[in-house]
């Protein structure tokens, strides 16, 4: 986790991704794939990434599309499939404390999909297992991709 230190419209994508690529190699220098910032003590992004967290109702959170995030396309389709199946989706900034309590948790990415979190900082969740919810969600948007591409 770090402190989203960006301009206050996230939305737009723009070439000025400098605190990205930054808090991204801090993140990689400390052995972690991914960096997920925060804001006001609230979870607002990757810095190449839309971050997901599955709460103990099994309802997935993340959030919301506005200026604080740059809303991924993938990160839209997984909400679609999401409420296609029946998932409660809710769009609401969670915060450390959530991860702490969530059952399981994920990033999405155009170029890399659905990936898997099971450690936030010193925070392990799901006994580092991929939870079903996760699962389920990764084979229904490889079968969407699949879809688009081979109909």
């Amino acid at each position: 986790l770090t402190k989203d230190q960006r301009w206050m419209r996230c939305d737009i994508k723009s070439i000025s991704l400098l605190a990205n690529v930054l808090d991204k190699q801090k993140g990689f220098e400390k052995g972690f794939f991914e960096v997920w910032q925060l804001r006001k003590k609230f979870i607002t992004e990757g810095t190449t990434s839309n971050a997901f967290i599955v709460n103990k109702k099994n309802q997935i959170c993340t959030h919301p599309k506005n200026n604080l995030i740059l809303g991924g396309v993938t990160r839209d389709c997984v909400v679609e499939i999401a409420l296609k199946n029946k998932l409660k989706v809710i769009e609401k900034a969670f915060n450390i404390d959530d991860i702490k309590n969530c059952n399981e948790a994920f990033l999405t990415s155009t170029t890399l999909g659905i990936i898997p979190v099971v450690k936030v900082e010193d925070t392990i969740i799901n006994k580092k297992q991929v939870g079903l919810i996760t699962k389920n969600l990764m084979k229904k948007l490889e079968d969407f991709l699949d879809k688009q591409v081979y109909e």
